[in-house]
């Protein structure tokens, strides 16, 4: 039931350093501008396929890390990172959904922030969503600049557990009030080394998966940083190992579409009083005097 992916297609001076669509990963002039059109005619390949298997593809185009960040031009949008662009969007944007964003954990600040992504929206015909990926649990230094004229429509936020439908809440609140509502999405849990695991999603059922949805976001999961055979965001191979909330997830989201109008319910969490409030208490999603969800999570 997985139906979302979030992946780098270039991370060399960053984690992994195991990804890049270039003939060669040296770094040169020569290198950046020059592609690798096998290799990426066999990333189309994976892409659509997961397409055709309703999986979104979520494409972040660069790490914090100061070697990756600045592979390009130094930082800037130069010759490189314009060719970077062009061959991403040129090879992938026929495809269905995708969703671009400008880096994990931006460095750029948001001035390069929203250079980069008016230029991503200058050759995007497909005009798919454009976000930026927050530091943990601070998505107002990332997000409150480009709330103005900006191309931004999605959010990329890293979150704490316990504030997880406190940001959605917020930003849906916040980006409406300046105009231009975003699509909120959640997609790192805190803490780095931890995320998702074998064992914790009964705990990220009720203290995040239930209060995103329910607050009307969206949300997908990190993998942390584990030995094998586990393993973390760099060496996870096996997604079997984190099935409780693959079938946890899927088990929501059909009973969502089966019986909710979602697209028109609002948070409403004050309508339940007296509960519970451990995993932060009731949640509630409500289309008024039409139909209310409830969840509790330690009823």
């Amino acid at each position: 039931g997985v139906n979302s992916l979030y992946f780098l297609p270039m991370n060399l001076g960053g984690d992994g350093r195991d990804t890049h669509p270039f003939v060669a990963p040296e770094g040169t002039v020569y290198d950046n501008t020059h592609y690798d059109i096998s290799k990426l005619y066999q990333w189309n390949i994976v892409l659509n396929h997961m397409q055709n298997r309703g999986i979104a593809a979520h494409i972040v185009l660069a790490e914090i890390e100061i070697g990756n960040s600045h592979w390009f031009d130094q930082g800037e949008l130069g010759i490189e990172r314009k060719l970077f662009y062009r061959e991403m969007i040129a090879r992938f944007s026929y495809l269905l959904a995708i969703k671009w964003n400008i880096s994990e954990e931006s460095r750029f600040g948001p001035v390069k922030n929203a250079e980069f992504a008016t230029y991503i929206e200058s050759l995007d015909w497909a005009r798919h969503p454009i976000a930026v990926h927050a530091h943990l649990d601070k998505p107002d230094a990332m997000y409150n600049p480009l709330l103005a004229d900006t191309p931004f429509n999605a959010s990329s936020i890293q979150f704490s557990p316990d504030r997880a439908n406190e940001f959605v809440e917020t930003w849906r609140q916040k980006t409406a009030a300046a105009g231009k509502p975003w699509v909120i999405d959640m997609d790192e849990v805190g803490h780095a080394k931890t995320g998702l695991t074998d064992s914790n999603a009964d705990s990220l059922r009720r203290s995040v998966l239930y209060p995103v949805y329910f607050s009307g976001g969206n949300l997908e999961w990190y993998f942390g940083y584990h030995p094998m055979p586990v393993g973390g965001d760099i060496t996870a191979g096996d997604f079997r190992q984190r099935q409780n909330m693959w079938r946890t997830m899927r088990i929501a989201r059909d009973f969502m579409n089966a019986n909710l109008p979602f697209w028109r319910m609002e948070p409403d969490d004050n309508l339940v009083t007296g509960e519970n409030d451990s995993f932060g208490g009731a949640e509630v999603f409500a289309a008024a005097n039409e139909v209310y969800a409830v969840y509790l999570p330690n009823a």
